[in-house]
Parts: structure tokens; sequence; C-alpha cells
């Protein structure tokens, strides 16, 4: 119980270093092999640590090495933490062709437009955008019907692969983990789609470039009221209720980090959905290296 539902515990990034290592020569000698494998993993750990971090004093010419070395898919193959280098070199939002792009999108459809209509109106209120059956106002009038709106299935962004409802072929990663307020705290929440558009302000005035996601959020349980809440070195878990909060448009650059979502039913709260993830970022005890510690964490009351 301390780590959560079973379901929801994976060990794919333990699975990708035995691939790696698996794919380093050897001379199949036992007494050799520990040796050969230290050596290749320390080699990549400092080839890694030096692409990323490249000397303040390079030149010009060794940062393009360096930049064509990363993106060289071919000459890193194999290796993970090089391919988490490349990643963090082309860490630029990634999406794929829009979502039924020979359609007029109606955002009414996709319950989309009050949302919108709520985002603009919080992020630009000098604009003062309206609804369009208040097109005689003479202020920025925002359409439901436009053939400028790109609807996307995902977005690839920062290594992750983000997917929302319109992506039909997976369920299980519409769930992420975003700062949907100012504070930054990342909260769980599903993806209904993704948004592209540059919206009209008027009459020799810029237009503004908006790309967005579409989430519900959830409301979430006290940490202190499950057990796994409270103790996690590796991953970070948190535990929302099964009900919608509410739903809102939020930008990209707010998608932080994916996560395994489980159904769990509990007694106080009715089913509930474990989100566990190592987005370790936080002040919550999950995330202290030191939880092992009883003194340091915060433990429920038994008899609670």
């Amino acid at each position: 119980m301390l780590y959560g539902p079973l379901s929801g515990f994976g060990t794919w990034a333990f699975e990708r270093n035995n691939g790696a290592l698996a794919k380093v020569p050897h001379n199949q000698k036992p007494r050799d092999v520990p040796s050969t494998l230290l050596r290749f993993w320390w080699r990549e750990l400092r080839l890694a640590s030096l692409l990323a971090n490249p000397a303040p004093d390079a030149s010009d010419r060794e940062k393009r090495a360096i930049e064509d070395l990363l993106r060289d898919v071919r000459a890193i193959a194999g290796s993970v933490m090089l391919e988490e280098a490349r990643r963090a070199l082309g860490s630029r939002m990634r999406l794929p062709p829009p979502f039924q792009r020979n359609r007029v999108v109606d955002l009414g459809q996709h319950a989309a437009y009050r949302p919108l209509l709520a985002y603009l109106s919080r992020r630009f209120p000098e604009v003062g955008f309206v609804d369009e059956t208040q097109y005689l106002d003479g202020r920025p009038c925002l359409a439901r019907r436009s053939n400028g709106y790109k609807l996307f299935t995902h977005v690839i962004y920062q290594g992750y692969k983000f997917c929302s409802k319109l992506y039909s072929r997976t369920r299980r990663d519409q769930y992420a983990l975003a700062a949907i307020d100012d504070d930054g705290i990342r909260h769980l929440v599903r993806i209904k789609l993704f948004l592209t558009a540059d919206l009209y302000t008027g009459d020799d005035q810029p237009r503004i470039p908006v790309k967005l996601a579409l989430v519900e959020t959830f409301v979430p349980v006290s940490s202190d009221l499950m057990p796994w809440g409270v103790r996690s070195i590796d991953t970070g878990t948190r535990i929302y209720r099964d009900e919608q909060k509410d739903v809102r448009f939020i930008e990209l650059e707010r998608l932080h980090a994916s996560t395994i979502v489980s159904s769990i039913n509990t007694n106080g709260h009715g089913t509930c959905l474990a989100s566990i993830s190592c987005d370790k970022e936080g002040e919550e005890p999950e995330f202290w290296l030191a939880a092992d510690d009883d003194e340091q964490v915060d433990w429920p009351d038994q008899e609670e």
C-alpha cells in the first residue's frame, strides 16, 4: 500500500537502461563484463554532460558541431543519456497535421467556445473580446466557427507525447500534469483537444497567436488521507476525486509531464484517480529524498 495501485507502478525507465546496456559490445568473459559496462556508462554520462552543457568559452564552430551531433539520430541510437541530451536541445513543440483539416472548425461542437472566451477575457482583458452575439458592440468579436481555428490530436513537447480525446489510438495518454494556475503547482488534467489560432483584434491591430490545450481538471484529495500519498522516493503520487472540477484552456507551455492514472475505490471518497509520475518538483513529502526517515515524514495517525 505504500506505493499505490500496482497497475500504476511502471518499470519502463529500467527496461530502457537494460536495453542500452545489452547493446554494449564485450568479450563475453564474466570477469570483464562489469568493468566494460561501467566504462561504457561513464563514457556516455560524461559525453552527455558535455553535449548538454558546452563550455562557456566554446567557439561557434564547436557549438555547431555539438548541435549537429545531437541532431544525428543514428549516431546516438541506443544511448539513453544521449537521447535525453538531444531532447533537451530540441524541446520545441511539434504538432501533427490538423485534425479534419478541410473542415471549418465549430468550437460549439467541442464545447470549447465558452472556455476559449473565458480564457481570452482573463488573459487579454485589454482587448475586450466579446461573444459573437454582440458583434455590433464594436469590440473584437470571437467567432464560434472559423477556418482559422486548427485542432490537433496530440503534441510532442519536452520529450513527452501529450494526447487528447481526439486521439483515437490511446486513452491512457490523455492525462498529464499541468500548471493550471499561476502558483505553478502541477495538477492532474485530462486533455480534450489542442487548438491554435491567430485571433483578429481589430483593423490595423496585430493578431494574437495562441497555442492552447482544452483540459478537464479534478478535485484533489489531501495526501495525508492516503498512505501512499506521503511516501515515494522515485515517483510522485497525487490522488484526485474522479469528478470534473471545471474545463478551461491553458497554454501548451503549462504541460509539464505525462502521468500514469489508475482508478481506485476508497471508503471515504468513493472512486478516485491515482496519478503517478516521475515529476518530483514540489513541496509535498513524497518528493523528499529522505522519505525513508520516519522523523521527516508526517505520517497519518494510525487510528485515523
